[in-house]
């Protein structure tokens, strides 16, 4: 075996057992390491598995293909949809969606039943202006089937250069559709505001990035300065984000108390507080199919917590908390370390959380603000808003 691709392997190993129980030697090709003991883990086999593969395979192999394709098998071997590991330009993708720049067809995608979903698209995007809608689910993208693969390999097919087109295969109440977009440079603007009459704030979190929580307390501060007795806040199609910005955000809604319950491995239970005042005005908070993650936890909180009206659809489900780990040479993982639960104990993942009032858009109705020609769950969601107005002035 090579020296170099000895030297990856070995390097790889150690990185992969560090931290776990006690130590043991292991000795090839003269090389000495002390590796922990990984019950299980047969570090002889793997090596005589690369070295066959690199003696004999048909053609030859490149020591780094080799150790990009293990490390993705590894993760992808925990059957989680949302643990990756990350090759280099993945981890800079992942930058970009937390940071709020880049080039695509602007949409938000999960796992959802096994299929690449459309959690939202990016108001104003070439994919909002398509007409892609959440709960599409993506068959292929260029003619390639994406069923079976992870959410990294949809996103970076879908992804590319501006002024490039991509042709989608989606499926939508039982309906095949075909969507053929141009990619443009998207901005992910997370916050928008606005003042419906004199007293009623309206506040769309869009998703949540590095500046969400500066937003939401400039925006929530000057619409009490203009009058506001009561804020309409808009969840909708809201597909997550920073896990940290939606804690920070809460406790300006939330007064002192649970917001969030985190359960980590071996049954670690962790509880976020708030120990703010909360938001002293009603609160009528608008969530349907597109809501998901940090949305889920915001809206949750405010929820069982009895602050706010939950008007709209029932929300995604996803209620798994990942941490980036980065490697190096600017690799990484994306890794499901945890999952929260509601400050009731609701389990989120897989369930969804069901607002106080359901309400669907009507057909050949799309999401808009009130400015906008407020949609049927808008219009219900202000007529609940004035009456704990009133009731709370009484």
């Amino acid at each position: 075996m090579p020296r170099v691709l000895k030297t990856i392997l070995l390097v790889v190993l150690v990185a992969f057992v560090s931290s776990m129980g006690t130590a043991y030697y292991f000795r090839t090709h003269g090389y000495e390491v002390i590796f922990p003991e990984l019950e299980g883990f047969d570090l002889p086999k793997m090596v005589k598995v690369v070295n066959a593969v690199k003696s004999h395979f048909v053609t030859e192999v490149e020591p780094g293909a080799m150790l990009e394709g293990a490390l993705k098998g590894l993760v992808g071997y925990l059957g989680d949809p949302y643990s990756e590991y990350l090759d280099t330009e993945g981890y800079q993708q992942l930058n970009e969606d937390t940071t709020g720049t880049f080039s695509g067809i602007g949409v938000h995608v999960g796992v959802k039943h096994g299929y690449v979903t459309v959690i939202a698209p990016v108001k104003g995007s070439p994919a909002d202006e398509a007409g892609l809608r959440a709960g599409d689910q993506i068959l292929s993208v260029d003619g390639k089937d994406i069923t079976q693969a992870t959410l990294e390999e949809a996103v970076r097919l879908i992804r590319g250069p501006e002024g490039t087109p991509v042709d989608l295969q989606v499926t939508r109440d039982g309906q095949i559709l075909h969507f053929s977009i141009v990619r443009d440079n998207v901005k992910l603007a997370s916050v928008e505001w606005e003042m419906v009459g004199d007293d009623i704030g309206y506040l769309r979190i869009i998703n949540f990035t590095e500046d969400t929580m500066e937003s939401v307390t400039k925006a929530v501060r000057e619409m009490e300065n203009r009058g506001a007795q009561g804020l309409l806040l808009d969840l909708r199609s809201n597909p997550g984000g920073l896990l940290q910005e939606a804690i920070a955000i809460a406790p300006i809604f939330v007064p002192e108390g649970p917001i969030v319950e985190i359960a980590g491995k071996d049954g670690s239970h962790e509880q976020v507080t708030s120990s703010s005042d909360g938001y002293r005005h009603p609160i009528v908070v608008l969530v349907n199919g597109g809501s998901a993650s940090a949305s889920e936890i915001l809206a949750g909180a405010i929820r069982d917590r009895g602050v706010g009206t939950l008007v709209g659809a029932k929300t995604f489900g996803k209620g798994s908390i990942q941490s980036i780990i980065s490697l190096r040479d600017g690799t990484g993982l994306k890794l499901t370390t945890a999952r929260y639960l509601t400050p009731s104990g609701q389990v989120i993942h897989g369930e969804g959380i069901e607002p106080h009032i359901q309400i669907e858009l009507e057909e050949g109705e799309t999401a808009s603000s009130p400015s906008n020609g407020p949609d049927s769950q808008v219009k219900k969601a202000l007529e609940v808003l004035r009456e704990r107005m009133m009731a709370s002035a009484a």
